[in-house]
C-alpha cells in the first residue's frame, strides 16, 4: 500500500499511473508518474517516501514494456540521484539490473544484481533480496546456467511470499516456470504458470497476464496440446491486442498459424516480433530460431542456415548456452538434409554436450533423438544407443505429467512415438 500521508494528491495521481500501467497504457502511466513527481516536488522529505520511490519504479517498468531502454536507464539515473531511502536505492539497482539484461549486457546485469543482493541481504530487506534474486535467476537461465537459476528463483519466491508482495510472487512464478520449461519439467512449468494467474487477476495487470498466458501456451505446445496452447496464446491476444503485444505472443502465434497452414500469416507475425523484439538480443534469438525451423520444414535451407549462423553469432556474443544449443540443432538439421551426415553428428553431438551442461533436458533428448534418426541406417547399434537415452528421459516426463490428456497428447506425438515404438 502506498502512504497517502505524503501528499494526498500524489498517492491519487499514482493510482491513475497504476490504472493506465495496468490496463498497457504505458505512455499515460509514464506521464502520470512525472505528474506525481511534480506534486511531490515542493514535499518536505518525499524522496524518503515509499510512494516516492514506487513512482520511479512504476516509471523504469513502464518504460521497459515501451521497448525504451535508454529512457528506462534516464529514469534509474534519475532515481538513484533522488531517493533517500536504502530500499529505494536497492530497488533502483534492481531496476538497473533489468534495463541490462533486457539489453543482453548479462556481465553488468550480473553484476549489478550481486549488488542489490548483498545490500538487501545487509539491510535485513527480504522483499528487495527476493527481487533482487529473481533477477539473479533471469540472467542464469538465459545464460543456460538453468539448476542455479532454479536456487534463485525458489529462494526468491519464498521471501516474496513472507513480504506479501503479490506482483513480485506473481513474476518468480513466470520465472520458475521458464526454468522448469527448459529443464522439460513442462507439467510443473504450468502449475506455476496457473499460480502466476491467479495472482495477476487479482492485480488485473492486463500485460503481465497475457505474457502469462503467453507462456503457458508454449508450454502446452511442448506436450503437443495444440488445442489448450492456441486457446491460450488467445487469450493472450484478447488481452492485450496486437498493437500492444509482447514480442514473443507475436512469435508464438506467428507459429500456431504455420503450423495451421497460413503459411503467409504466420510468416508476417514472425517478421514483426523480429522488428518488435529488435532491442532485446533474447528475443531476436528467440525468432531467428523459430523462422530456422519453419525454413527447414519448408526445404528453405540456405535462408535457415543464414538464420542458424545469425543464431550462433548472438549465442556466442552473449555467452548464451540456450541459444548456442538451439543454434548448433538448426546446423545439424541442415547439415543431416543435404547430406553432410559428419557435419551433423559433430553439431548434434556438441548441442548435447551444452544440453548436459545447462540441465537442459528438453534439448538433451531431442539431440539424441536427432542422433538415432541420423544413425538408424549406417550405424544401428549407436542410433540404438541414442534412442534409448532419449527414451528414458521421455519416459520421465510422462511420469511427471499428472494430466491424463496432456499426458496423452505428448505420448502420440510424432517424434514422441518415432523415439518410444522400436523398429
Amino acid at each position: 500500500m502506498v502512504n497517502s500521508s505524503v501528499s494526498p494528491n500524489a498517492a491519487a495521481l499514482f493510482k491513475n499511473a497504476t490504472e493506465a500501467y495496468n490496463t498497457s497504457q504505458f505512455e499515460q502511466a509514464v506521464e502520470h508518474c512525472r505528474a506525481v513527481l511534480s506534486a511531490l516536488a515542493n514535499v518536505k522529505k518525499a524522496p524518503e517516501s515509499v510512494l516516492f520511490d514506487k513512482v520511479y519504479e512504476r516509471m523504469v517498468i513502464a518504460y521497459q514494456r515501451l521497448g525504451d531502454l535508454v529512457s528506462a536507464q534516464a529514469v534509474v539515473d534519475e532515481w538513484l540521484a533522488q531517493t533517500g531511502r536504502d530500499e529505494g536505492r536497492i530497488l533502483a539497482i534492481i531496476q538497473h539490473c533489468r534495463v541490462k539484461d533486457f539489453a543482453g549486457d548479462y556481465e553488468d546485469a550480473t553484476r549489478l544484481a550481486d549488488e542489490a543482493i548483498v545490500l538487501a541481504e545487509t539491510a535485513g530487506y527480504g522483499q528487495g533480496l527476493g527481487f533482487a534474486k529473481r533477477a539473479r535467476a533471469d540472467i542464469l537461465w538465459k545464460l543456460g546456467h538453468t539448476d542455479d537459476a532454479l536456487i534463485y528463483a525458489e529462494s526468491a519466491l519464498e521471501l516474496l511470499e513472507q513480504a506479501e508482495d503479490l506482483e513480485q510472487q506473481s513474476a518468480a512464478h513466470v520465472s520458475l516456470s521458464i526454468i522448469h520449461h527448459i529443464k522439460g519439467h513442462f507439467y510443473k512449468a504450468i502449475y506455476h504458470l496457473q499460480q502466476s494467474i491467479q495472482l495477476m487477476e487479482q492485480l488485473g495487470q492486463q500485460y503481465e497476464l497475457a505474457i502469462t498466458y503467453n507462456n503457458l501456451g508454449e508450454n502446452y505446445a511442448q506436450l503437443y496440446a495444440m488445442d489448450k496452447a492456441l486457446e491460450a496464446h488467445q487469450r493472450a491476444l484478447d488481452l492485450v491486442g496486437i498493437e500492444s503485444a509482447h514480442p514473443d505472443l507475436i512469435r508464438n502465434l506467428g507459429m500456431d498459424l504455420i503450423g495451421v497452414g497460413r503459411e503467409v500469416e504466420g510468416r508476417e507475425y514472425l517478421a514483426l516480433a523480429l522488428e518488435r523484439g529488435r532491442h532485446d538480443p533474447d528475443l531476436i534469438a528467440q525468432t531467428l530460431y523459430s523462422l530456422a525451423d519453419v525454413n527447414i520444414q519448408a526445404g528453405l535451407l540456405d535462408e535457415a542456415e543464414q538464420q542458424g549462423r545469425e543464431l550462433l553469432m548472438i549465442a556466442n556474443k552473449r555467452d548464451s548456452l540456450r541459444h548456442r544449443i538451439r543454434a548448433l540443432m538448426v546446423l545439424g538439421e541442415i547439415a543431416s538434409r543435404q547430406g553432410d551426415y559428419l557435419t551433423a553428428q559433430a553439431h548434434f553431438h556438441d548441442s548435447s554436450m551444452l544440453a548436459q551442461r545447462s540441465a537442459n533436458n528438453q534439448a538433451i533428448w531431442r539431440t539424441h533423438a536427432a542422433l538415432h534418426k541420423l544413425m538408424h541406417d549406417t550405424m544401428p547399434q549407436m542410433a540404438e544407443i541414442h534412442r534409448r537415452t532419449a527414451a528414458e528421459m521421455i519416459t520421465n516426463i510422462m511420469h511427471s505429467i499428472e494430466d491424463d490428456d496432456l499426458r496423452m497428447c505428448f505420448q502420440q506425438a510424432d517424434i514422441v512415438r518415432l523415439v518410444l515404438e522400436v523398429d
